[in-house]
């Protein structure tokens, strides 16, 4: 959607115990107005602007919440 803002929130780290290797860890926001794809998908990467999630998307639901192999994020339209 044009012009639209998003949050992208880290619920958790649940893979290395709260010290990411990539320094991304719990609480992590990151805003932005360019997502792809259009919401996150099994089997995908999600980008938000030049960010990405590192991994595919395994699980999502509803509510913006979806999970990666590493990490379970919140994504929200602001």
């Amino acid at each position: 959607m044009e012009n639209q803002k998003y949050r992208l929130t880290k619920l958790s780290d649940d893979r290395f115990d709260g010290l990411h290797p990539n320094g991304i860890n719990k609480g992590y926001t990151k805003n932005g107005n360019r997502i792809h794809p259009e919401k996150p998908t099994k089997g995908k990467i999600f980008w938000l602007d030049n960010m990405n999630t590192s991994v595919v998307t395994e699980e999502m639901n509803d509510d913006g919440i979806f999970k990666t192999r590493n990490s379970t994020y919140k994504l929200e339209i602001l």
